[in-house]
């Protein structure tokens, strides 16, 4: 996940998820806003309840995740982010294909940290 800080009256971040579809290829899912609900969330805790994710891997593994998660962040001297990490508070694999197509459904874990833009892979397009 990429986290934005973009100037608003209150301290907001847009939240964008990229997922490497093909050898070297990075797709953006958009922003992620739509998942925050603003009433349970702080300037460090970020509540994100009933959040969809299709991934796709470069081996054609698909899947369809759907995650209760949280983003904690930390902020430096100046208020700028300095740290952010996304967990899932449970998550469910409804339908995924794997490679060989063999069908995939269960229980998930799904891990994230804030990565500095210069040590990405691709240069990030932002909405």
């Amino acid at each position: 996940m990429h986290l934005s800080k973009f100037p608003r009256p209150a301290l907001h971040y847009d939240c964008i998820r990229y997922n490497e579809t093909g050898t070297g290829i990075w797709t953006s899912s958009g922003v992620l806003d739509n998942y925050i609900d603003p009433e349970f969330c702080t300037e460090e805790y970020i509540f994100m309840p009933h959040l969809y994710m299709a991934a796709q891997k470069p081996d054609g593994t698909i899947l369809g995740l759907y995650i209760t998660g949280s983003i904690i962040t930390k902020l430096d001297k100046l208020g700028e982010l300095s740290r952010a990490t996304f967990a899932s508070m449970g998550a469910e694999v409804p339908i995924g294909t794997a490679s060989d197509g063999a069908m995939i459904y269960g229980g998930a874990k799904v891990k994230g940290k804030l990565i500095d833009e210069e040590k990405l892979p691709f240069v990030p397009v932002l909405p």
